[in-house]
Parts: C-alpha cells; sequence; structure tokens
C-alpha cells in the first residue's frame, strides 16, 4: 500500500510538473510576444517618427508592418479635410493602386472605422464586391469621370482597419487585407493600435511639415525669398516691422508704354490676361540674371540685383530681346505690338520692412530707388527704350560697357544736379 501511495504521489508531483511547464511556456510565450511587440514598436518609432517626407512614411509603414505580420495587401487612407471622407492616399500589393479613390464614413468597414474611430475586424466574409459596389453607389461622386475604384482583393476573405488617432482627432485609416479566413487575430489588436497611434503621430507631423513649406512657397510670392536672405532671415515668419539692412544694390524700372490707351481698348478682364501674360514673358528673365522682383506696379515691374549690376544690364538687354518675340505672337495674333521703358542705377539702398502691425512688406528704399524710377521715365522723352545711369555704367565689365555710349546730362525732378545716362550702341 505504502509503494501504491508513493507512486500515486509521483504520478500527481508529474502532472503537476507539467502543468507548471505549461503554464510557463505559456508566459514565456506571452513574454516573448511583447518583447516582439516592443522590438515591433521600437522599429516603427525610429523609422518614420524622425521623417517629415510623407511618401517615405506611407512606404516605410507598409513595408515594417508587412515584414512583421504579413501585411501584403494594405492601403493608408488620409482624412479629407473638412469634410466626412478619407482617401486613398498611399497603397501596397495591389494591381491597381486606387490613389484618389474617396470613402464617406459609415460606408463599409473603413468607413464605419473612420466614423467609429475604432479598429474593425471582419473574418470569414467575402465581402469586397458588395463593399465595393456599396461604395460606389451610395457615395456623392460629383465628377463627370467615373469615381476611382479602391484597392482590392477579388477573393478577399478578412480584413482589418486601423483608426490613425492623435488623441482623439482622425488623422485617416490604415486597412489591411487578406485571402486567408482568419489571418487577423485579436491579440494583433492591441499592438496596431499603439501602432496606428505612432502612424498617426507621423503623417500628422510630415503633414504640418508640408503644410508649412507650401506656405512658405506662396509667401515667397508676395516677400521675395531673396529678400528674406538680404535680412538674414530664413522664413517670413522670422521677419518683423523694421528689420533693415543696408548695401549696393542695382534698382531696374520697366513700364509699358501708352498702357492707358492700350488698356481703354481692351475690357477688365482683358486687361488683367494681357497684364500676366506679357509679365509671364518677361519675368522670368530677372530671375535667370539673379535678381527678384520686389513690386508690380499695374503693368510696371520693379526688380532688385543684389549682386553685380551686369546682371542688371544683361537682363534688360535679355528683356528686350523677350518683347520682340512677345510682340511677334502679338502680330501673328492681329494684335498691336507693344514698346517698354527701362531704366538701371546702382546706389548703396535700405532694404527692410515697412508698414505697420497689421499690414507689412518688404521693399527697398532710398534716393537710388527715385533716381532709377526717373531714368525709366526718360527712356520716352530721349527715345530710347533702355537707359543706364552713369553710376552703373562705371561698374560694368570692359566688354558690357563696351555695348553702351554716353547719350545725355539731363536734369530729372528730384535732383538737383544733372545725370549722366547711357544707351545701348
Amino acid at each position: 500500500m505504502e509503494l501504491s501511495a508513493a507512486k500515486n504521489e509521483i504520478e500527481e508531483i508529474k502532472k503537476k510538473i507539467a502543468e507548471n511547464q505549461q503554464l510557463i511556456d505559456s508566459l514565456n510565450e506571452k513574454l516573448q510576444r511583447r518583447t516582439d511587440e516592443v522590438k515591433i514598436i521600437q522599429s516603427i518609432s525610429s523609422e518614420i517618427l524622425n521623417s517629415l517626407d510623407l511618401d517615405r512614411i506611407f512606404q516605410k509603414t507598409m513595408e515594417l508592418l508587412d515584414d512583421v505580420f504579413g501585411f501584403n495587401h494594405s492601403m493608408i487612407l488620409l482624412k479629407v479635410p473638412n469634410e466626412d471622407k478619407v482617401k486613398v492616399s498611399a497603397s501596397r500589393g495591389y494591381e491597381t493602386l486606387g490613389l484618389g479613390a474617396e470613402v464617406e464614413f459609415g460606408k463599409g468597414v473603413i468607413g464605419v472605422v473612420a466614423n467609429k474611430k475604432k479598429i474593425l475586424r471582419m473574418v470569414g466574409m467575402p465581402y469586397r464586391m458588395r463593399y465595393v459596389q456599396t461604395v460606389t453607389s451610395e457615395s456623392n461622386y460629383t465628377s463627370d469621370s467615373a469615381p476611382i475604384e479602391l484597392p482590392g482583393l477579388k477573393n478577399v476573405k478578412s480584413q482589418i482597419a486601423i483608426p490613425l488617432l492623435l488623441k482623439d482627432r482622425l488623422i485617416g485609416v490604415y486597412a489591411v487585407e487578406s485571402e486567408q479566413v482568419n489571418a487577423f487575430k485579436a491579440i494583433d489588436e492591441v499592438i496596431l493600435t499603439v501602432v496606428g497611434n505612432q502612424i498617426a503621430s507621423a503623417i500628422d507631423n510630415a503633414s504640418a511639415y508640408k503644410t508649412q513649406q507650401l506656405l512658405t512657397q506662396a509667401y515667397s510670392r508676395f516677400v521675395p525669398k531673396e529678400l528674406l536672405a538680404l535680412l538674414q532671415k530664413n522664413s517670413i515668419l522670422e521677419t518683423q516691422l523694421a528689420d533693415q539692412t543696408q548695401g549696393l544694390y542695382t534698382i531696374m524700372f520697366s513700364d509699358i508704354r501708352d498702357f492707358t490707351n492700350l488698356s481703354e481698348q481692351m475690357s477688365p478682364a482683358e486687361n488683367f490676361e494681357f497684364i500676366n501674360e506679357y509679365l509671364g514673358f518677361i519675368a522670368p528673365v530677372i530671375e535667370q540674371y539673379n535678381g527678384f522682383i520686389d513690386k508690380f506696379i499695374g503693368d510696371a515691374i520693379m526688380a532688385i540685383f543684389p549682386g553685380c549690376p551686369s546682371d542688371a544690364v544683361q537682363a534688360g538687354i535679355e528683356m528686350q530681346e523677350r518683347l520682340a518675340q512677345f510682340n511677334s505672337q502679338r502680330i501673328e495674333q492681329h494684335k498691336e505690338p507693344i514698346k517698354t521703358g527701362i531704366g538701371i542705377h546702382s546706389s548703396t539702398i535700405m532694404a527692410g520692412i515697412i508698414g505697420s502691425k497689421d499690414r507689412m512688406e518688404g521693399t527697398v528704399i532710398g534716393d537710388g530707388v527715385n533716381l532709377a524710377s526717373r531714368i525709366e521715365g526718360l527712356t520716352k522723352s530721349l527715345g530710347h527704350s533702355l537707359l543706364i545711369s552713369e553710376a552703373t555704367f562705371k561698374l560694368l565689365s570692359e566688354e558690357l560697357s563696351s555695348k553702351f555710349e554716353f547719350l545725355a546730362k539731363v536734369k530729372v525732378k528730384g535732383k538737383l544736379e544733372e545725370v549722366e545716362v547711357y544707351k545701348t550702341r
């Protein structure tokens, strides 16, 4: 009896050891998974959170999650600003990328996730065709062309869609499909929720940066980046009233002759069209020769050349050549050719920010600016389309100065002494 009892006790001990081993194995498995999850999160963090390139974030996100989970077919949809829609911004593994395809909130799995801001996992349901048809038929598409179809697998069996949230704000939806019936596990939802928040943060940072770049580009159309550079500012946001700098710059004024009479023959809309066509033809020459346009004054251009005065003079010569091409086109269109006057002067002037606290602009100020404008005005009375001041002439290279000759010494408004002007030979 004692031997039998001992055997039973030994068996019971073995059974408990086996059970404990299973528990240990289960705990080790869970610990290993948690360790893997931390590695996944760290990997994704290091890859995307430091990037400000949206396309790279999209690409790396889908690549990493494919490597970890085997998500071969996935898409990222971003919320459309001010609309209850999300739009495909990137996709992976599909024959058709479907970029630009939209899904309304509440429509289909993706739409429900966007609306509820909750992760949704669908298994064992071949719903793809029905889903696409529902989105296509119920969405309010206004385009004359057929709506862009969502990318998708024809024989999809399961899908998981994760809201990309920044706090409680929806950034977009990350959706994955599979041809397997039960491809996505409930245990994956926890880590995917954490990863989704990281993706949302990275996308939001990159979007904000991109918006800032677009704003900076837009601002540069009103306050030239070259002027900001003179003020040693990296952005318009760094400027403030009375920022200023002094330097030797060359100023150019260009104006269309008899524009008042020409404009009277056109409607206001035709005037705008004509001016924009003309400026679009002529203005690029200024940038080509290292200058920048300070402002448009109706049909007139005021440009600054911070570097060599020869840049301004060469720009003036080429602007005349471009005008000849512009007039050739007008003649072909049975329109009257136009004439312009260009005045150039070099002087030490101030560049900076002027205005009031509610309305500021960048510009240059100084007697030299006024004189350049006066010289441009002389082109009409003296009968030459391009005139430069003596100050500019003396700063030209020997080769370039040989293309000019003294024209006259004239009295200009606002100056006590007469001014020497030079014309092209």
